[in-house]
């Protein structure tokens, strides 16, 4: 038997590979549930496995016949079978942005490529030994829902191999490479927060990957919390007192924004409520 701890839409791609190997009375899905994003996907992969008559167990329970665990944007500790029976499938090219948020990481810092890992499981995170990878190209810009979109083929194509190598009676694997490995903290609401002395670009980057299914960009516009949901990168001016997060042009209540390099056009913003605003004043300041 094959438990398979789910979380997310890469959860549920990698179930739909995982069980098109094996048939559905070999496996068993733990269903995880994340209340801080929009959709978690738990009903999504609940219906999928009522469809093809998985069953699904909470993850108290006990089951004796597990050969090995397969977690999958998984957020708890796994401490009922050795480590050794764990495959953990991480969204980075491991050994790079070990942890937290890889995906997002990546995308602000403008990877040319993503990636996913399945591990063997260790004590410490993301360092066990690779089983297989999925490494795709990246075109920016790009928003955090598209993004997903492309990583989630990845987990199901990676779940193929997963299971097909499990098929074959074991796994060939290859130790990380620890010159080479990096490490991508926790994120909390600060880390939603723009600095306007980044680049341009780079708050186009945060914007966009921080955006739907995320809680979304924030900063202060004169005082006052908001969300800023969209950005355009626009031609530069030399500012002889560049001041990052003052407006420079107001048309039609659009705000142009300095930046520590370049500028952005601000072209959506909402309230904490939800509603779009506008920029009225000239005299603003984003920060």
């Amino acid at each position: 038997m094959y438990r398979l701890c789910l979380q997310g839409q890469k959860g549920l791609e990698s179930l739909k590979g995982f069980h098109s190997i094996f048939k559905s009375e070999h496996i068993v899905v733990v269903i995880g549930k994340d209340k801080k994003v929009d959709n978690d996907f738990s009903q999504e992969i609940s219906a999928y496995c009522q469809k093809n008559n998985i069953c699904t167990i909470n993850d108290s329970e006990d089951i004796e016949t597990i050969l090995f665990t397969l977690a999958v944007g998984w957020q708890r500790i796994i401490n009922d079978v050795p480590m050794d029976r764990i495959v953990v499938m991480h969204d980075s090219i491991l050994p790079r942005y070990r942890g937290f948020n890889p995906l997002v990481s990546a995308l602000i810092n403008g990877d040319k490529q993503i990636g996913v890992t399945a591990i063997l499981a260790e004590e410490a995170y993301d360092t066990g030994p690779i089983i297989a990878q999925e490494v795709m190209d990246v075109n920016y810009p790009i928003k955090i829902a598209s993004a997903i979109e492309k990583i989630s083929a990845a987990y199901k194509e990676l779940a193929v191999k997963v299971a097909t190598i499990v098929s074959m009676g074991g796994f060939q694997v290859t130790a990380q490479q620890e010159s080479r490995a990096t490490y991508s903290l926790w994120r909390d609401e600060e880390d939603y927060f723009i600095d306007f002395n980044w680049t341009a670009e780079k708050i186009k980057r945060h914007v966009d990957s921080v955006g739907y299914p995320y809680m979304g960009a924030r900063s202060y516009l004169n005082g006052k919390k908001i969300y800023i949901d969209d950005v355009e990168v626009v031609e530069d001016f030399f500012v002889e007192n560049r001041s990052p997060g003052k407006v420079i042009f107001l048309q039609d209540s659009i705000a142009t924004v300095v930046c520590g390099q370049g500028l952005i056009k601000i072209t959506a913003i909402r309230d904490n409520e939800g509603e779009p605003i506008k920029v009225n004043r000239f005299r603003s300041r984003f920060k």
